[in-house]
């Protein structure tokens, strides 16, 4: 009990911060989440592409840098039957996954989108990003053949459905209006175990499991920008 309520704070008190200023924003991705890991052999398995949702709140402190509290939602799934060379191994895994965390967010042409005078020449501006939060995972794995059997139970013994994530990312925000971002990102998460989907001793256990976001971005100011721009001259 105290240590969910922990990482409730630890979520929590950063993304309040980042709500509770003059200068922030909330929003919205819609998009896709692809795994990779034991159970795949391409870096993206299009028909293993699974609809994900995330909220997130952000904060300018600098014309180029800004905070970002987020919390996405997704289901992530793998299976040796979409590879010829891996069907006889035969197992298959499908897991929710909730992710919480924050992140600093570096604007490439943000002090040009800062500056009044340029605004309406620089409404554009590509961004990275990285930080680190927690994943939450419960993988289900089936298909175990008689051969993985005492590997598949040092698996699920081993098998840990809580880890620390960083996630590292890129992409490009589009001023609509004054209050409104639109914005398209993907970002790489990158959980430090090779239990994601519940395989490890049966699949590649040198390598760790690691999954990606990608989607469309709308980002709504809570303050109005005029009035932000008149006392502190900033924009996301």
């Amino acid at each position: 009990m105290h240590s969910k309520f922990l990482i409730a704070v630890f979520f929590l008190v950063p993304m309040t911060f980042c709500f509770s200023q003059d200068d922030s924003a909330f929003g919205v991705m819609v998009g896709i989440a692809n795994y990779q890991g034991d159970l795949s052999e391409k870096q993206i398995t299009f028909s293993e592409t699974k609809p994900a949702l995330g909220f997130f709140v952000r904060r300018q402190f600098q014309p180029k840098w800004t905070m970002r509290g987020n919390l996405f939602v997704t289901t992530i799934t793998g299976s040796d039957f979409n590879y010829a060379t891996r069907v006889h191994r035969g197992l298959s895994f499908k897991s929710l996954v909730v992710e919480g965390g924050f992140m600093v967010e570096w604007d490439v042409f943000g002090h040009l989108r800062n500056d009044r005078r340029m605004r309406n020449k620089f409404p554009v501006t590509p961004y990275f990003s990285s930080g680190f939060g927690f994943t939450f995972f419960n993988p289900k794995v089936t298909g175990f053949s008689t051969a993985n059997d005492a590997n598949m139970e040092d698996d699920r013994r081993s098998k840990i459905t809580f880890n620390v994530m960083i996630p590292i990312g890129a992409g490009l925000k589009y001023d609509v209006s004054d209050q409104y971002t639109f914005g398209v990102e993907f970002i790489s998460h990158l959980p430090f175990t090779d239990y994601l989907d519940g395989v490890s001793l049966s699949g590649e256990p040198g390598n760790n499991d690691w999954y990606i976001f990608g989607g469309l971005t709308l980002q709504y100011w809570i303050t109005e920008k005029h009035n932000q721009a008149n006392h502190r001259g900033k924009r996301f």
